[in-house]
């Protein structure tokens, strides 16, 4: 047993007091004796027998009063064997973990989940002692730079400036950091403070660390802020329906709205806006962990950037109530034509150049013998008619993984042999043949054709009545479809007419018949022209925004278009931020990693958009399950862990858990009650006493 406040021990000197009065009361006594009263002598030496050693008796309750009482204000406890000795006069290095995810931000009659938290810490830092240390950590930091500091005031103040962050961050991050730090103390005591809801998707860490370091020696706190009561909906996801953008042309969106909690959620309003501007509303009902695709539909108004946001109305967590995606269509879209032959291309560019106003398309026009030469990541499509020189295979592959987009065309002059090398360098087929129909009456028509494809979903304005009248092919190449290929539109036989291929973050629209009257009446037809305008306007649309990123994620950014020293990235509130190049004009992708907001970020080379790209909440932060202690154990038997690990309870004096924990168990108001109970004895003892005395003389 230890005395948390051992200088009290000196009143125990107090409980001399009732001995020294004892002393002092003894007097010897004269005897006389009298004849008549001889034969009471027997009967009276047994009573004062009786009665000194009630005396006795008393002397030893008062002088136990008095040490009891002394005991009691100077706090003994029960020492816990799992803490040295000397743990109450060591300094102590202490490192606070406060989880300052969104879910934190749940509010119950105490207030939110995330101000308990702090006030908890500042309880405990305001009872430490000099020499101590200190330390928060936040989990959704992303700096691994922290240090402790013996200015508890200054602790304090870091703690009271921390909010409720958008980022994501797990417990495991946290604890490794924590014990990073607790690495270079050389304090006796290492504790650790984790402050959380504990949510059970987020206690391990996508990340590896080190834990070779010795943690027998540290003692983790933990207190968890758990609310179950919660009304909470959240948008998970918005998807955009649409592969081709057009303005004055519809587009569908979908959002994904989910309910997390254990509680039934109506009428759910969600707000879809367009710029900024609302353009429409539904509204949704939600069972208990029920997700519900809800579809959307606007016009596209202008070229340019258009951000969407759904935006659900307030409930139990603000956070993540918003989601945003994002499209471009650019003022300018540039489509580079490189032929061997103009008569190769001359069609395609009578559609092309013929769309007038109502098209954005810049063509330029080279022979495929300058491929090389020239600079293709100014393109947003390319179109090649015939096949390019070996040298120019490895350019145009970078250019498509890139989120370049290709067209391929025979070219008329048959260079079978240069055009098979470059389907194989990409990837689409290594088996290639030429196929002549040599009798007039001789052709071959279309087969199959997938018009669920998004060239040719929008094709017709009533997809009911959705046909192709098939050219006549008298020339053509058959090639095998390999890898992830996808046929658009098949021959009789199942040789492929035009064909795709994903390639890195682009596209690769294949012909298998050159436009040319000699090979077939394809440039004819009807649907040849928006056939043409609908491939280009599909491949400058690049898959690489649809990639999901979420705050506090680094995000690639890809700079293939960036002819610049430095580029400007603009977050969602406007803030510039300059990221200079190096002078490496060979980069082509930079990791940007300040994704502190939600929203959508631009990406400028001097004054011209080059990137764009959208940053969203962690929808795993809105799943309101909670481990349990027997997760934390096997967490913390992952990592190594051989310390002290203490629940404390958030409902209790926490900081008196904290001391009995550290001290073992308070026994004060045992000695309380026990001087107390003493105290009763000594008074029915002492009347009893002076009844005796009384009846004695």
């Amino acid at each position: 047993m230890i005395f948390l406040n051992p200088a009290i021990l000196l009143g125990m000197l107090a409980a001399s007091i009732p001995v020294i009065i004892h002393l002092l009361n003894l007097r010897k006594l004269k005897r006389v004796e009298f004849s008549t009263l001889a034969f009471l002598k027997e009967i009276q030496k047994t009573k004062i027998r009786r009665i000194k050693l009630k005396q006795w008796i008393l002397l030893l309750l008062r002088v136990l009063i008095i040490a009891a009482l002394v005991a009691s204000f100077a706090r003994p406890a029960i020492q816990n064997s799992g803490i040295s000795g000397t743990a109450a006069t060591s300094k102590s290095s202490s490192v606070f973990l406060i989880d300052d995810t969104f879910s934190m931000s749940v509010v119950n009659e105490n207030g939110s989940s995330f101000n308990q938290a702090k006030e908890a810490a500042k309880s405990i830092l305001e009872q430490m002692q000099e020499g101590d240390e200190a330390a928060v950590i936040p989990f959704a930091s992303a700096s691994d730079e922290f240090v402790f500091s013996s200015d508890f005031a200054g602790v304090i103040a870091s703690l009271n400036k921390l909010e409720i962050n958008i980022k994501s961050g797990s417990l495991e991050e946290a604890v490794a950091k924590a014990f990073a730090l607790l690495q270079g103390s050389q304090n006796i005591n290492k504790e650790i403070y984790i402050l959380s809801d504990f949510q059970k998707n987020k206690i391990y860490s996508e990340n590896k660390y080190d834990y070779s370091g010795e943690f027998s020696d540290v003692n983790i706190y933990s207190i968890a802020y758990q609310t179950g009561d919660v009304s909470n909906a959240s948008v998970s996801e918005l998807r955009i329906e649409n592969q081709i953008f057009e303005v004055n042309k519809t587009i569908g969106l979908s959002a994904v709205i989910s309910n997390p909690t254990q509680k039934s959620i109506n009428s759910v309003l969600a707000s879809l806006f367009v710029n900024g501007e609302r353009e429409a509303q539904q509204s949704v009902d939600l069972d208990p962990g029920e997700s519900k695709v809800v579809g959307f539909e606007t016009t596209l108004k202008s070229r340019g950037l258009t951000e969407f946001l759904v935006e659900l109305e307030d409930d139990d967590i603000l956070h993540d109530n918003r989601i945003y995606r994002t499209i471009n269509i650019p003022e300018a879209l540039k489509v580079g034509l490189f032929y061997s032959d103009p008569n190769d291309s001359k069609f395609v560019e009578i559609v092309l150049q013929g769309l007038g106003e109502r098209s954005n398309i810049m063509l330029f026009k080279e022979s495929i013998s300058n491929f090389e030469a020239t600079e293709i990541d100014q393109f947003s499509v390319l179109m090649t008619f015939g096949g390019i020189s070996n040298s120019g295979f490895e350019k145009l592959s970078n250019y498509i993984k890139n989120g370049g987009g290709l067209i391929i065309f025979p070219s008329a002059d048959n260079d079978f042999f240069q055009f098979a090398k470059q389907l194989g360098a990409l990837g689409i087929s290594s088996n290639i043949q030429v196929v002549l129909e040599n009798n007039e009456n001789s052709f071959q028509t279309f087969d199959e054709i997938d018009f669920k494809h998004p060239i040719l979903d929008n094709l017709f304005e009533k997809k009911e009545k959705r046909q192709l009248e098939s050219p006549l092919i008298r020339k053509y190449y058959n090639i095998g479809i390999a890898g992830n290929g996808r046929k658009i539109i098949s021959l009789l036989g199942g040789t492929p007419f035009l064909s795709e291929q994903l390639l890195g973050q682009g596209k690769i629209l294949t012909f298998n018949s050159a436009v040319s009257l000699g090979w077939s009446d394809f440039p004819f037809k009807g649907f040849f022209a928006p056939l043409i305008y609908k491939s280009t306007l599909y491949l400058s649309t690049n898959t690489q925004h649809e990639n999901k990123y979420f705050a506090g994620q680094t995000v690639p950014i890809n700079l293939r278009k960036n002819f610049a020293q430095r580029i400007r990235i603009t977050d969602p509130n406007q803030v510039d931020e300059i990221v200079s190049m190096d002078g490496s004009s060979a980069k082509r992708f930079i990791n940007y990693s300040n994704t502190t907001e939600v929203g959508t970020y631009k990406v400028y080379s001097t004054q011209n958009l080059i990137e764009y790209f959208n940053v969203n909440h962690d929808p795993n932060e809105s799943k309101l399950e909670f481990a349990q202690e027997s997760d934390l154990d096997i967490m913390l038997n992952k990592i190594g862990f051989r310390g002290n690990y203490y629940a404390i309870n958030m409902n209790q004096n926490i900081t008196e858990q904290i001391y009995q924990t550290r001290f073992g168990a308070e026994l004060w108001r045992y000695f309380l009650i026990l001087a107390l109970v003493l105290v009763l004895l000594e008074m029915f003892l002492s009347r009893n006493t002076k009844n005796d005395l009384a009846k004695s003389i």
